[in-house]
């Protein structure tokens, strides 16, 4: 099924009722030889369940800081987060997250690597994990490819396994760090498809972080525009155009100068 016919279906599942997420006052500084160097002020921001929300600015402006705190990884923070009105302290199985690199174990294959984050899931049978990692092979359409080794993968499918990695504990939320930074520009489409396949699918909360203006446009509901130093929210703009977008459509156009120029003037 294609994209249009999948919006068009009444079988598209509906908008998710969890994965809100609510940041107030997050503030992030590191020490660097004896003086404290502010990378995020005053982040306050509101994400609805199921909504798709992208991240773009100057490099340094905070973007892969400001995910990795709303993952739990790093917890050295001022200001609150919540998932669902639950405290963020920690990393959790309800946050998922891609990095630019797939990070796939080399030794294991592309089902076993993606059986890995099941580990220690003992909620779940045997039979309910086979059911998972083959249903998340499905997803990103890596099918006959389940028992090939990462070595044997190309960059896309690599990424794609990735990102079936993180979505097989079906987390709430999936962040993305720049995914598909490291790809050619065709593959890099082609995934950018494939992402839009997944979350209409999914309907998981999905925070992006890119420095592709036009990647942000197509993907998302709305676009955080970051200042840098410290890092900032800038504006955030909506983007109120139906799937599936059209990169030439001169609405995506004109969006994306909009942000373009408030990242880097006329």
């Amino acid at each position: 099924m294609n994209i249009s016919n999948l919006i068009e279906s009444s079988d598209a599942p509906a908008r998710s009722v969890r994965g809100k997420v609510r940041l107030r006052g997050l503030t992030k500084s590191y020490q660097i030889g004896g003086r404290t160097l502010p990378v995020l002020v005053g982040i306050d921001l509101d994400i609805a369940a199921g909504e798709f929300v992208s991240i773009v600015g100057r490099s340094g402006c905070g973007k892969s800081t400001l995910l990795r705190l709303i993952s739990g990884l790093d917890r050295d923070h001022a200001g609150d987060m919540w998932l669902d009105d639950v405290p963020i302290i920690g990393t959790s199985l309800d946050c998922g997250m891609v990095f630019q690199d797939s990070s796939l174990f080399p030794w294991m294959t592309l089902r076993s690597n993606i059986a890995f984050a099941l580990q220690g899931r003992a909620d779940l049978s045997d039979v309910e994990k086979t059911r998972r990692v083959t249903d998340a092979i499905d997803l990103v359409r890596l099918t006959e490819f389940g028992d090939a080794w990462p070595r044997q993968l190309s960059g896309g499918m690599a990424q794609r396994g990735a990102i079936a990695r993180a979505l097989v504990n079906e987390p709430e939320l999936l962040l993305l760090d720049e995914p598909f930074g490291a790809l050619d520009a065709l593959t890099r489409t082609y995934l950018q498809r494939e992402l839009q396949h997944i979350w209409l699918r999914q309907r998981s909360t999905m925070i992006l972080v890119t420095h592709d203006v036009e990647e942000a446009v197509f993907l998302s509901d709305r676009i955080v525009v970051m200042d840098a130093a410290p890092g900032r929210i800038h504006r955030i703009v909506p983007v109120p155009l139906s799937h599936p977008r059209d990169p030439a459509d001169p609405a995506v156009q004109r969006i994306k100068e909009t942000i373009l120029t408030d990242l880097v003037g006329d």
